[in-house]
Order: structure tokens, then C-alpha cells, then sequence
């Protein structure tokens, strides 16, 4: 089979960059027509840096992943939502000098929590792609974490998994990329209030979970798709 002659193939080659470059402005002029504004509902995932505050000074800042469901109406954005973190302590383990002979050591674990949480939200268009909201999150949360003490006479673990109730009220802004797509950022204040111990049977030596509060501050972002 003959070769197509160079110059027949460069001539060739041009014609197709130029078809390409028509096609890309055809579709970006035509966008509107290919993906029709949507404004029903919303699949929305996330990240963020949560800063640990009251109860948490032991622990080091962490990332946290979500991913939620979202009703999108006029100015009211609903949602529910799957939220996971994991804290890492800032020292694994410390020990310290009860007596001559008789030392003491505390080992922490890390401290994991699973959310599941709904959210509600007042937006404000600011320009035509930019929108301010503010709203809040209310709902549950799962945890675990322990401390091991240990010395000559104890061996006791405390802590555990127990539930949360979890509210945060959080502010933010969000970007329309396109019609369909959006991007956000937010700040927020993360408050878990211990309300109960998920140990129907602790072993021997465990203590249990005492109920308490726990508070983060955290900022993220995230990526909204309309349909």
C-alpha cells in the first residue's frame, strides 16, 4: 500500500486540529444545550482540616471525608450526610515515676469517629457564579478511643466506642463551575456531646466511658454535582 506523501500528511494533520479546535468551541459555545441547569438535587463530596479544641488538646489536627445527598431549592439547600476522622494523639505514650521500683504508662490510641448527620443551609447569591450560605449540621456520631494505663498493680483500659449527639453551625461560600458543578468552602464549629457507652459488656480492668464534650473547629471544602 502506498504512503500517503508528507506534505499530503501534514495538510491532513491541519485539517484535524482545525476540526478539533471547531468542535471544542462548538460544544463550549453550545454547553448550555449539552447540560441544562439543574436545580433539583445534588451529590456533594468533601474534605477538611478539623482543629481539636475542648477535650481534644491530647490529639493532632486531622483530615475528615464526607459524602452526602443534598436537596437544592431556591434558597434552602437540605442534606444528609456520612462524615469519617481519625485523630492521631500527639504523644503514643507517657510514663511517669509513681515510687522507687514502680513506673506508670499511658498509651493512647487514636481517636476514630463515624458521623451520620443532616444539614440545612440559607443561601445568598452574591454574583451571578458566587453564593454566600450559612446553616447547620445536627445529627449522630460514633467514636472510639482508649487510654491503657498500666504499673505494678493496674491494668485498665479507659474509654472506648460510645455515641454522640453532634451540631455544627458552619459558613461558607460556593462557586458554579458550570451548570451543573460547584465548588465550596466552608468554616465551621464541630460540638459532640458524649450521651452514651456502646460496651454492653466491658472486660475486666475497663471503665468505661464517661460522658462529656468534645468541640474542633474545621474548615474544608467540596465538590457539588447537580443533576
Amino acid at each position: 500500500m502506498k504512503k500517503p506523501a508528507p506534505r499530503k500528511l501534514a495538510v491532513l494533520n491541519r485539517y484535524v486540529f482545525l476540526l478539533l479546535i471547531a468542535v471544542i468551541v462548538s460544544v463550549k459555545t453550545h454547553a448550555q444545550d449539552f447540560f441544562p441547569q439543574q436545580t433539583d438535587y445534588g451529590i456533594r463530596i468533601g474534605t477538611d482540616v478539623e482543629l481539636p479544641g475542648k477535650n481534644m488538646e491530647s490529639y493532632k489536627s486531622t483530615l475528615g471525608y464526607s459524602i452526602g445527598f443534598m436537596r437544592l431549592l431556591d434558597h434552602i439547600t437540605l442534606g444528609a450526610h456520612f462524615s469519617y476522622r481519625e485523630f492521631r494523639p500527639k504523644t503514643l505514650m507517657t510514663t511517669t515515676q509513681i515510687d522507687a521500683g514502680n513506673e506508670a504508662t499511658l498509651t493512647y490510641s487514636n481517636y476514630t469517629a463515624f458521623l451520620f448527620y443532616l444539614s440545612g443551609v440559607y443561601n445568598v447569591p452574591i454574583t451571578e457564579r458566587l453564593t454566600g450560605y450559612g446553616g447547620i449540621n445536627i445529627g449522630m456520631g460514633y467514636n472510639t478511643s482508649y487510654t491503657h494505663y498500666t504499673d505494678d498493680n493496674n491494668n485498665i483500659y479507659l474509654g472506648g466506642a460510645c455515641k454522640q449527639a453532634y451540631l455544627a453551625p458552619k459558613l461558607g461560600v460556593g462557586f458554579a463551575v458550570h451548570n451543573n458543578v460547584e465548588i465550596d468552602a466552608y468554616t465551621g464549629y464541630n460540638l459532640f456531646i458524649q450521651s452514651g457507652n456502646l460496651n454492653n459488656n466491658p472486660p475486666s480492668g475497663y471503665t468505661g466511658v464517661a460522658a462529656t464534650s468534645y468541640s474542633a473547629i474545621v474548615t474544608g471544602m467540596g465538590l457539588v454535582f447537580k443533576f
